[in-house]
């Protein structure tokens, strides 16, 4: 089959239709997303309408019968004639000046499109706009041919009037200072004028194929045109404001000073300042507006940049930071001053009260007996510290405000684990810590933490207390317990003086203690301000958490004063007080004899973990405990087949005072183990069961033959 020319001109036509229409509805419902933007009505109702357009002109193309094509005709020019209002509408709401058609002046720019949409519904009935209608077979599409009315050439001089308008407009207005705003407008004036401009040549008879109207069949190229200005150049999304428009707005006063002193320019606010309700007006000398304001006078004469002036109303007096800046003419020469004024009364006000609340807060804090750090949570940096903490760091007021606590940590594990544990909890007590003083001396220290506010701001309350020789004494107990067959009575000796300095210690931080509470008591009977109260409840807690671990000591001063002995791991688990905890529970011992070399109070370190998995496993069936040694250690593994335990909460769970009940029993459990050199980590899987591995050092095992009796 022959493709010809009476083929191919045909369906290139009413594809191109096709396209059009598809064009202008997808861009038309792009443009929803743009919905802050004014200018989106009039561009929707414009595409739709031009789709519209297109659309009916190809059912009309494609038809040869005169009757069809006249009702399409008809029903065309229920839209048609609204094309130019629309043009307009766009072009006004684009330049925010769509004011100017408000009203009455709207309702009159509608009339005539509406005669002529009424004349041409009713053209059957007389010869006002198209009549002698026929069906013109010449060309390559079966057209409409017909004699235009003179209301005909109303329309079209009505249509042509009102997009030309619109055009110049868009052309000659330009108060917008960037450049991408011109780019939008001379898109928009290309998109606009393209199909006007084919409509003309249909209207005067220039199209090459006569009877057709090229401005519908084209609509696919301001399509094209509309697509670069929506992506390229923020089009409906980048809205133009005229810089006259942003002045007279503002509510910053702004005031434009000549040579010689006289007011060059002001904006409403500026006005409403300096004039109350006098009226001020152009050319009058700054002197005789302002002359009641001494300090503006004499800024506005002087050679300063920025200063901050103060205006004494009637009532009260407000604060105003003053800018000025030097005006120039494009050949370099002053042609006058421009002069900011920023209101900055209230931004005064609030930093003068939170200068008096950060003194009250510092005279509270400075009196507390042990070191308190307030940080920020958004950053970690430090916003107050007491004294007891500059002497505990070694540092001055000033090294230590604003500094990272990051820089303070010996280990930044535990300072990363910390800091993720309390984006969910509230508070933490007595977490133990290693830190670096500003001399490079480190120091141990159980800190308590609290989520506050402070300055407005979230922050972190921190009180500790340093327990750096206690841990000096641990540590030397630990290595001591290594050689306890041979130094039995040289440890029973540093015990004794670890008794005794725990003793007087104690005896002395509790006395401490009660100063505390008896002063927190005394300012909670004298305050009335709940801000107030609620920091000295903050301080009187702190001291409680003090006391109960102050208390905590004395309850365990006597762990370790018993020489290690060797105990099977199989007879312990199988002892009474634990079997009467296993109602219903299966328990598994090691499947080879082993003993270790331990404190007499080993059994208790079995019986807590059963303890444990019963109260907070949900529900266990089975018990797992195994014996393997690994290189020179052995590994001792606790399982059960419970929930298990989070992972935020692994390194926590051995600290005192964690957990719902007492916190004492893995705290404990550790503490007994580290006497003969164990260490004990749980590293189980959340879901999967609690899993508690204790490794034994070498020398402090050893694998028998048969049970041990």
């Amino acid at each position: 089959m022959q493709i010809t020319y009476e083929v191919i001109v045909p369906f290139l036509f009413l594809l191109m239709l096709i396209c059009s229409a598809s064009a202008m509805i997808c861009l038309g419902l792009y443009s929803r997303r743009f919905s802050h933007n004014p200018a989106v009505l009039p561009y929707q109702i414009l595409m739709f309408a031009a789709a519209y357009w297109a659309l009916n002109y190809a059912v009309e193309l494609s038809t040869v019968n005169l009757q069809t094509k006249i009702l399409l005709q008809e029903t065309r020019f229920i839209v048609n004639p609204f094309m130019g209002v629309l043009d307009l509408w766009l072009i006004l709401t684009f330049l925010h000046k769509s004011d100017w058609i408000k009203g009455w002046r709207w309702k009159a720019l509608l009339i005539i499109p509406t005669g002529i949409m009424l004349a041409a519904l009713t053209s059957k009935y007389h010869t006002l706009f198209r009549y002698n209608y026929g069906v013109d077979l010449s060309g390559p599409l079966p057209t409409l041919s017909f004699v235009n009315g003179p209301l005909y050439f109303v329309h079209i001089g009505y249509t042509y009037l009102l997009v030309i308008t619109g055009l110049l407009i868009l052309l000659l207005t330009r108060e917008e200072s960037n450049k991408i705003y011109l780019k939008q407008r001379v898109l928009l004036f290309g998109a606009l004028i393209f199909p006007t401009i084919l409509d003309i040549i249909f209207q005067v008879g220039g199209t090459p194929i006569h009877g057709i109207n090229p401005a519908p069949i084209f609509f696919w190229i301001p399509g094209i045109i509309y697509i670069i200005a929506l992506f390229r150049f923020g089009f409906l999304d980048i809205v133009p404001i005229a810089r006259s428009r942003v002045i007279e707005e503002m509510g910053m006063p702004m005031i434009v000073l000549s040579t010689d002193s006289r007011i060059a320019d002001m904006n409403p606010a500026a006005e409403r300042l300096l004039g109350g309700s006098a009226r001020i007006g152009v050319g009058q000398k700054i002197t005789d507006v302002a002359g009641s304001w001494p300090e503006f006078i004499t800024f506005c004469f002087s050679s300063d940049g920025r200063k901050e002036i103060t205006k004494q109303d009637t009532e009260e007096s407000r604060i105003f930071d003053a800018r000025m800046d030097l005006l120039y003419s494009p050949e370099g020469v002053p042609e006058g001053r421009l002069i900011l004024l920023t209101d900055i009364t209230t931004q005064k006000r609030l930093e003068q009260k939170i200068r008096r609340s950060e003194e009250r807060w510092r005279s509270i804090v400075d009196g507390a007996p042990f070191p308190i750090v307030i940080t920020s949570v958004a950053d970690n940096r430090i916003l107050l510290v007491n004294q007891r903490t500059i002497r505990q760091f070694n540092l001055s007021y000033d090294d230590l405000i604003g500094r990272n606590t990051e820089e303070f940590y010996a280990d930044q594990k535990t300072r990363e684990l910390l800091i993720t544990t309390l984006h969910t909890q509230d508070e933490l007590d007595d977490i133990e810590m290693k830190m670096h003083a500003g001399d490079g001396r480190e120091f141990w220290v159980y800190a308590s933490v609290r989520k506050i506010q402070y300055m407005g701001k979230e922050a972190f309350y921190i009180s500790f207390a340093d327990f750096t020789l206690r841990k000096n004494l641990e540590e030397t107990l630990t290595r001591k317990n290594r050689e306890l067959e041979l130094v039995t009575f040289s440890l029973t000796e540093t015990n004794k003086k670890l008794n005794l300095l725990s003793s007087i210690t104690r005896h002395d931080i509790l006395n401490m203690i009660q100063v505390i509470s008896a002063v927190s008591d005394v300012i909670l009977l004298e305050t009335r301000e709940p801000d107030m109260e609620k920091k000295v409840r903050m301080i009187a807690d702190a001291g409680k958490s003090i006391r109960t671990l102050i208390e905590f000591t004395r309850e365990y001063e006597d762990l370790g004063q018993t020489a290690p002995v060797w105990q099977d791991i199989t007879r312990t688990l199988q002892s009474r007080t634990i079997t009467r905890l296993l109602s219903g529970i299966t328990l598994i011992t090691p499947d080879r004899p082993v003993e270790i070399s331990a404190d007499p109070m080993l059994s208790k370190v079995f019986f807590n973990l059963v303890e444990n998995s019963i109260r907070h496993g949900g529900g266990i069936s089975t018990i797992r405990v195994s014996a393997e040694a690994v290189g020179d250690e052995l590994r001792i593994t606790y399982e059960d087949d419970g929930r298990g335990i989070p992972e935020e909460e692994k390194l926590l769970i051995f600290t005192r005072g964690y957990g719902s009940n007492t916190g004492l029993g893995l705290f404990f459990i550790r503490e007994v183990l580290e006497i003969t050199g164990m260490t004990i980590m749980e590293e189980g899987v959340t879901g999967e069961g609690a899993r508690f591995v204790i490794r034994v050092p070498p020398g402090r095992y050893r694998f028998t033959s048969i049970q041990s009796s």
